[in-house]
């Protein structure tokens, strides 16, 4: 996480550096869902955070970076009938991602002065997944009588659709939506997002 917030540093303080006004920086909010349960079982809809730094190259084209946080749980139901000494197992797991993208994005205009972008890029992200492990079997009662809690870290590659909607309402502050998806390596989806953004032209 270390490596990837310090590569993003190096990032904004190059392209601080580019023309004033060809800067957007974002910020926005919303929801953060799994579409599958390719690696977790029953993901519920979780939030996200996000902030964006983009060079306008000229009127068709934008790029620059981008990170996302989100966190949401899931159930691991098929564990539900672990046999515990003393009360239930828990189930819940508890998963923080943390995405940071380079985005290449091509623009268009909309009517009422609404202007949009969509792209493509690639990325990196860290993940932290955080649930409950049996422990301490007990052979002559076949049960378990502890759970401890358990994290796994994990890191990888990823490529970001991103897509969003904006219209500038005064002294080149804008406000809009916001969306995208992520894909793994093997092209399943990762996460998807949405929300509402704000940002300023520097």
């Amino acid at each position: 996480m270390k490596k990837l917030l310090l590569l993003l540093c190096f990032l904004l303080f190059g392209l601080a550096n580019l023309q004033a006004q060809k800067l957007d920086m974002t910020i926005g909010f919303g929801s953060y869902r799994v579409p599958n349960q390719v690696k977790y079982e029953l993901p519920r809809e979780g939030f996200n955070t996000n902030f964006g730094l983009m060079y306008q190259y000229n009127e068709y084209w934008a790029f620059g970076t981008g990170v996302n946080h989100s966190a949401f749980n899931y159930y691991r139901v098929s564990l539900m009938s672990t046999p515990m000494a003393i009360g239930d197992f828990d189930i819940t797991g508890r998963v923080n991602s943390g995405h940071l993208y380079f985005l290449g994005q091509r623009k268009f205009n909309l009517p009422l002065k609404i202007n949009g972008a969509i792209g493509i890029g690639l990325g990196g992200y860290i993940e932290a997944n955080e649930y409950y492990v049996a422990v301490n079997f007990d052979e002559e009662r076949a049960l378990y009588t502890g759970m401890t809690w358990n994290r796994d870290i994990e890191t990888g590659l990823h490529f970001p659709v991103i897509y969003n909607l904006k219209k500038v309402i005064a002294n080149k502050i804008h406000v809009g939506i916001e969306g995208g998806l992520f894909f793994d390596r093997s092209l399943n989806i990762r996460g998807i997002f949405f929300g509402p953004k704000a940002g300023v032209y520097l």
